[in-house]
């Protein structure tokens, strides 16, 4: 039997505007926890206003950079 590891470059954008309702924040929070993806950077910009949130205690940025690492065998 042959294994062979399948690698891809393939990156995939996601990305929650928060608008009425909340929708896309509440969509792209759910996909960050049961995906399991992991917080590597934060965006910052002069532009933006002072803005944190507080999510388990622990405050985090308006902008927010996560990555889903996949492991294949």
């Amino acid at each position: 039997m042959k294994i062979s590891k399948i690698t891809s470059q393939e990156n995939i954008l996601l990305v929650g505007f928060p608008s009425n309702g909340l929708v896309g924040t509440f969509t792209i929070s759910y996909l960050i926890h049961n995906l399991d993806m992991k917080q590597i950077g934060e965006i910052d910009h002069l532009d933006i206003p002072p803005t944190l949130f507080i999510e388990d205690g622990e405050i985090l940025s308006p902008i927010r950079i996560y990555k889903k690492i996949i492991f294949l065998s």
